[in-house]
């Protein structure tokens, strides 16, 4: 039997120093190695050649997408393989690779990602199962599954400018993809300062033109957010982050980001509310346990804290950080014996790890007879409140939500599905898939899921929540009011509710009704500068004469009529095609005059109909029809 065709597909600019390492680790697994040259200076295209690549040249245009899909367009094997420069494969993985390429009815394969790092505060951060020299001396690494094998059919290929994945053609495609625990192992972390500065530029330069194309996709402020932190622009952070997540408040990513840079701005308070807010989305969020309690411990709330350590620890107990932040919580406490037995547990799991090390050398004498009650007491306390925890929904909850945070939409659906064999009349259950179906493209099946939550809980907040966004993008903003107000009925302190609605009476020209949500949103969240902008921008607007205000309503209804003599099109031509600006903004001004009660008429070529209460006409007998009735 044949043994199916394995292209290496690369992009690469000035990575002469790594190229070698990434080509010789594959050699023998690979039929064939493609080499995409972005515009290096160094000898990266000689390089390639020498090892036997084919090398293409492609003009770097801030999109790794349109990069990558080049490469693919030269790929003569039946499965592609994708890597980096800066990264490579262990040897001992070439067979079980191959095995994958014949196993029949499936599309794709998940590769994780080990990206190394000498130290790290990340959440996600993993220690080393085992002392590899694949990971170059680096105690732990970060794990990203991402499919980087893959069938080479010319339906699939990257989407996104930055951030580039093929998963999105294979899921709407409902095509198969597998897990597997295959490593990539990845060095661009410690390739050096500079360059680690200059990609993080460039991400945050195409980030920025990603967020212009794309003004309503919440993923893309969530991502410019997080290269926003990562060069320390803590304010410009905090506005773009706070937009992601009033675009989708149900994704823990953003509401952890936004926590992260409130916390660094000063703002604590915010923060640690948007803490709990990533807990209740994501129970297994170790991140957010360990931030919500340095919050907690310097504003000396201290009764919380030890239990959020000791969740956190046991959603994750190898985390070198969690267990050095705990005893150092356990220190200030008093118990001694206690926070040096978490430094220690530290240090097992990172003996480099420096600070574990000072607070071990500079640890007081130990005090045994105070610390043993302390401990019985602890113990009490701490086993009351997990029999509590096991006996819950949490675990199969955390399953399904650690998955959607990975971004294994498929997986956290199953998982959710699978809740709801045993619970069907859980609300919350049917919201979550809805949500995922909606992630996967499959958008009436969402609605369904939706309109069962609905049947369960008539206002669960979230469900109403996706729907007036919905609603919103699909301009019926009389509608996305209806739910925003059903929202504020169920929960009269929701600030996103009230914010979106104040943006809603805005569209419509409610000033003042908008002016009074605004400010209730200023009342319940002070620091957004965001919020202080919309509502000083409201109160001078209703401070001047409205020069349209004979257009605005009240009980003057006026006949409007509107001459057009570009392209044809019908009030219901947007459902049906998209239409240039100048089209859309005149299909819209007229709904929404219509909708202020107003007899309102658009001449246009072949028009014919009503639409939305708008009446589409033919111009040829205009001059008759314009007379006011």
């Amino acid at each position: 039997m044949k043994k199916p065709k394995l292209s290496l597909c690369m992009i690469a600019k000035d990575e002469a120093d790594n190229i070698a390492a990434c080509v010789e680790s594959v050699r023998g697994l690979v039929d064939e190695i493609v080499v995409v040259d972005t515009g290096s200076a160094d000898q990266t295209k000689e390089v390639a050649r020498s090892l036997g690549a084919k090398v293409y040249f492609f003009a770097w245009n801030n999109d790794f997408s349109a990069a990558r899909n080049e490469s693919l367009r030269y790929a003569t094997g039946e499965w592609i393989l994708v890597l980096d420069a800066d990264e490579v494969i262990d040897a001992r993985d070439h067979r079980r690779i191959r095995k994958l390429l014949s196993v029949k009815n499936v599309d794709g394969y998940r590769l994780v990602q080990r990206t190394y790092q000498n130290q790290s505060t990340l959440a996600e951060w993993k220690v080393l199962e085992a002392e590899t020299p694949l990971a170059r001396g680096c105690p732990g690494y970060i794990p990203s599954p991402l499919v980087r094998l893959f069938r080479n059919v010319e339906q699939v290929r990257f989407r996104g400018r930055v951030h580039e994945l093929v998963e999105y053609d294979l899921l709407s495609q409902g095509r198969a993809i597998v897990d597997t625990d295959i490593a990539i192992h990845h060095y661009g972390k410690i390739l050096g300062q500079e360059r680690l500065r200059r990609k993080k530029e460039l991400y945050r330069r195409i980030g920025e033109e990603k967020l212009r194309d794309h003004p309503f996709n919440s993923r893309a402020f969530c991502e410019l957010g997080i290269q926003y932190l990562e060069l320390d622009l803590n304010a410009e952070a905090e506005k773009v982050l706070r937009r992601a997540h009033r675009l989708d408040p149900r994704d823990p990513k953003a509401a952890f980001n936004l926590a992260v840079a409130l916390s660094r701005l000063g703002g604590n308070q915010e923060a640690a509310r948007m803490y709990r807010t990533v807990l209740a989305l994501d129970p297994a969020h170790i991140g957010a346990y360990n931030n919500l309690a340095e919050i907690l411990l310097r504003e000396g709330m201290n009764n919380e804290v030890e239990d959020l350590y000791r969740t956190a620890l046991r959603y994750n107990p190898h985390h070198h950080v969690l267990h050095y932040n705990y005893g150092l919580f356990l220190e200030k406490e008093g118990h001694w014996r206690k926070a040096v037995g978490e430094y220690r547990k530290a240090l097992s799991i990172d003996a480099d790890f420096a600070p574990a090390k000072n607070r071990l050398r500079s640890a007081p004498n130990l005090r045994r007879s105070s610390d043993m009650e302390e401990k019985e007491r602890f113990t009490m306390k701490s086993d009351g409140q997990d029999s509590a925890r096991t006996s819950s929904n949490v675990d199969f909850t955390a399953r399904g939500l650690a998955c959607l945070k990975q971004e294994k939409w498929t997986e956290a659906l199953e998982a959710f599905v699978s809740a709801l064999e045993h619970d069907k009349d859980n609300a919350d259950l049917r919201y979550f898939c809805g949500y995922l179906l909606e992630l996967l493209g499959q958008r009436e099946a969402a609605l369904e899921q939706y309109q069962e939550a609905l049947k369960l809980r008539p206002r669960h907040v979230n469900t109403l929540c996706r729907l007036a966004l919905e609603a919103w993008n699909q301009g019926l903003v009389d509608d996305c009011i209806t739910l925003y107000r059903e929202i504020l009925a169920e929960e009269p302190d929701h600030l996103e509710a009230h914010y979106n609605l104040a943006l809603a009476l805005e569209h419509q020209g409610k000033y003042d009704n908008a002016l009074v949500h605004i400010e209730k949103a200023l009342e319940l969240c002070p620091d957004p500068e965001s919020i202080r902008e919309k509502a000083a921008m409201l109160r001078n607007r209703l401070s001047q004469p409205d020069p349209a205000a004979w257009i605005s309503g009240g009980d003057r209804k006026l006949s409007i009529a509107f001459l057009w003599g570009g392209l044809p099109f019908a009030g219901d031509s947007l459902a049906e095609k998209p239409l240039g600006g100048t089209e859309t903004a005149m299909i819209h001004m007229a709904r929404s005059l219509a909708q202020k009660g107003h007899h309102v008429r658009v001449f246009v070529k072949e028009g014919k109909g009503v639409f939305d209460r708008v009446s589409y006409e033919k111009m040829e007998g205009y001059l008759e029809s314009l007379r006011l009735r």
